[in-house]
């Protein structure tokens, strides 16, 4: 599964070039059975170059946009690794594709913007979340939603105790710490958390997980998702000393997770996390509800698009499934509805509110149609 940092979002939302084009396919199925992905893919790129086609785009042109994600429809080794879903970003001169774990509704959008508002709840506080399922002899780091869970793989980040001391600065850095201490008339290593074992085996444990750690944040650095420990209970405590993650959940899952399954370790994760996810979330719709009806709030569409562009937007709740065609432009401040009338000087004005508000530093929450606050498809809190 692939990790899509918070700087890789800002990329594809700045991108700007004509015959823009966004594929989310659900790939659950594809877990089961390849074929299933092989076919949803096919159908997918099928869509897109009719929508190219139609936007005057000849027949082989549309070909040559689309080829770079065809060549991977009988890729046997593409489908061997997969999540819930599927994203491909695709131009005239660039591709890219994520594995994620968001199980989309199947999309095809041809625009002069990337679609990104499926992608939001990876970034909103609506329940994406890290766990992190370690024991001495076995590491497991995943990516989950409210609804998924995907393993992430570890880039140049030991994975067992025994793996971490084969690199080339482990012993060294127990040496140093054992004779750097003056107070060490033993010579043996210090450790200065707690729990049970001798003072040796915590030392390399404490090396180790720094080690994990450094790896962990390479990956996810950009991100300040919760992430959850999973291990049994000495072992939390030496992790919390190296750990410098920011967002360390303090209630770890207890117990060797070596004979957990990755649905039990989701499950787990999930009952300490919803409470936090749904109290953030439910502080925000109360701030809305105090402040409609004056000038720190909005429901107003063309308000909200330009605010999100100026950046006011402090918190946008926008509709994940509902679609608002339009027009902004942003040197007469000017919005333009056009209903379903699509022509291409329009933009989905949902998605390019949530994607100014990322932009701009505000905070987004996709949700279902009947969660946005204010009865209407969208709504913000304003900064000023």
């Amino acid at each position: 599964m692939d990790i899509l940092k918070k700087e890789q979002l800002k990329n594809l939302i700045e991108k700007k070039e004509d015959y823009m084009v966004s594929i989310y396919i659900p790939t659950v199925d594809a877990r089961i059975e390849a074929k299933q992905g092989q076919i949803k893919l096919k159908n997918a790129l099928k869509e897109a170059k009719n929508k190219l086609e139609q936007e005057g785009i000849d027949e082989k042109k549309a070909e040559e946009i689309l080829e770079p994600a065809n060549k991977y429809i009988n890729d046997n080794k593409f489908w061997l690794e997969h999540s819930d879903g599927l994203a491909l970003f695709i131009t005239e001169n660039t591709f890219t594709f994520y594995r994620l774990p968001i199980e989309f509704e199947q999309s095809v959008v041809v625009s002069n913007e990337f679609d990104i508002k499926p992608l939001l709840p990876l970034f909103t506080g609506d329940g994406t979340f890290y766990i992190l399922a370690t024991s001495k002899n076995n590491v497991r780091l995943f990516q989950a939603t409210r609804d998924s869970i995907s393993k992430i793989i570890l880039i140049d980040t030991p994975e067992s105790l025994e793996e971490a001391m084969k690199y080339d600065d482990f012993e060294k850095e127990l040496q140093h710490n054992t004779m750097s201490n003056p107070n060490n008339s033993s010579n043996s290593p210090i450790y200065h958390g707690t729990g049970d074992g001798d003072e040796d085996e915590k030392n390399q444990i404490l090396r180790f997980f720094q080690l994990l750690d450094k790896g962990i944040r390479e990956q996810i650095e950009e991100e300040n998702l919760p992430l959850v420990f999973a291990g049994v209970d000495y072992l939390f405590p030496i992790y919390k000393e190296a750990n410098k993650y920011n967002n360390l959940i303090d209630k770890h899952i207890s117990g060797n997770p070596d004979i957990k399954s990755d649905k039990e370790l989701h499950k787990e994760a999930w009952k300490t996390l919803e409470p936090i996810f749904k109290e953030e979330q439910r502080k925000d719709q109360e701030k809305f509800k105090e402040l409609e009806g004056t000038e720190k709030a909005s429901k107003d569409i063309r308000e909200i698009v330009s605010s999100s562009y100026f950046s006011k937007v402090d918190t946008l709740f926008v509709s994940q499934t509902d679609k608002i065609w339009g027009q902004f432009h942003p040197k007469f401040n000017q919005v333009n509805l056009v209903g379903q009338e699509v022509d291409e000087e329009s933009i989905e004005l949902l998605n390019y509110a949530a994607m100014q508000t990322i932009l701009n530093g505000g905070k987004v929450y996709a949700v279902n149609s009947g969660q946005v606050p204010g009865g209407e498809k969208i709504a913000a809190i304003y900064r000023y």
